[in-house]
C-alpha cells in the first residue's frame, strides 16, 4: 500500500508558504500533508539567546516524522533546495533497517527532491555566491534573477519575492553527519532554468544519490510555486511507487 503521509520541507528564505500550491493538490489525491516550518527561517542571528542552528531545524523535521511513523504510518519526505539535505539528515531513526531493529512499524519509504541540495556526511557549509549577509540576517542576493527568473511578468515576480524572508546571518552552519539517501530510495526533479543550483550540479547530486527516477521540469528554482502542478504530479508519482 502506498504511503498516505507526505512531509514537505522548504529551503532557505521560503517558509511553509513555498508549498501553498502543491499541498492542496496532494490532499486532493488522498494524501495527508505535513509542511515543516524551519525554526531558522525568519529568525535573525543571536548569541544570547542562541539563534537556531541547522541542527535545530533538523530536530524539528525529526520530531514531525517521528509523530507520524509512530502511528505505524509510512512517509514520503520531500525536500526543496536546502530542505533536501536538512530532511535527509533527520531520518536516521526511520529507515526500514532502523525500524525493523527497533521492532516498530512505520518508516520513511521514499525521498523526493525538487532541485534538492544534497551533501554527503562530512560536508561543511561555505558561503555561496547567491547569499547576502546583512548583519544578523542572511538574504538571497538578487532573488528576482536567482529564484524567480522563470516568471516573465516583473510585478508577478516581485509579489513572490515579497513573500520571502531571511535566515540567520551567522551561527547556523554545521557539518552534515548523516544523509538518508544513502539508505532510502530517492527520486529527483531537476529544474532546468534554475539560476541558484545549476542543472549540472543537480544532475551530479541526483547521480550521487542514485535517484530513480530522475525527471525534469521547465522551471526556475522555486518550482513548487511556478510549476506547482508539475511538482505535485512528480510527488504523487513517487508516493505511488510509479
Amino acid at each position: 500500500m502506498a504511503p498516505s503521509d507526505i512531509v514537505l520541507v522548504p529551503g532557505y528564505w521560503e517558509g511553509p508558504d513555498v508549498w501553498r500550491l502543491v499541498a492542496p493538490e496532494l490532499e486532493k489525491n488522498g494524501f495527508t500533508v505535513t509542511i515543516i516550518k524551519l525554526l531558522s527561517t525568519g529568525t535573525p542571528a543571536s548569541e544570547s539567546p542562541k539563534s537556531p542552528s541547522m541542527y535545530d531545524d533538523i530536530e524539528v523535521i525529526r520530531k514531525a516524522v517521528e509523530s507520524i511513523v509512530n502511528q505505524g504510518k509510512d512517509v514520503v519526505l520531500v525536500g526543496h533546495s536546502a530542505g533536501a539535505f536538512l530532511g535527509s539528515h533527520a531520518l536516521q531513526e526511520f529507515t526500514s533497517k532502523a525500524r525493523k531493529e527497533a521492532g516498530t512499524e512505520g518508516q520513511v519509504t521514499k525521498l523526493a527532491f525538487v532541485t534538492g541540495a544534497l551533501f554527503p556526511p562530512g560536508h561543511e557549509h561555505a558561503p555561496a555566491p547567491f547569499m547576502d549577509v546583512q548583519g544578523d540576517k542572511l538574504f538571497c542576493k538578487a532573488p528576482r534573477q536567482v529564484l524567480f527568473n522563470d516568471i516573465e511578468d516583473d510585478a508577478e515576480a516581485q509579489a513572490e519575492v515579497d513573500r520571502l524572508t531571511f535566515q540567520p546571518g551567522f551561527g547556523w552552519d554545521g557539518t552534515v553527519k548523516y544523509a538518508a539517501w544513502t539508505e532510502i530510495p530517492s527520486a529527483y526533479l531537476i529544474c532546468e532554468k534554475d539560476a541558484c543550483i545549476p542543472v549540472a550540479f543537480q544532475k551530479l547530486m541526483a547521480e550521487g544519490a542514485k535517484s530513480d527516477p530522475v525527471e525534469s521540469v521547465d522551471a526556475g528554482h522555486i518550482a513548487p510555486v511556478t510549476k506547482a502542478s508539475a511538482v505535485a504530479e512528480f510527488i504523487i508519482k513517487v508516493a505511488n511507487g510509479a
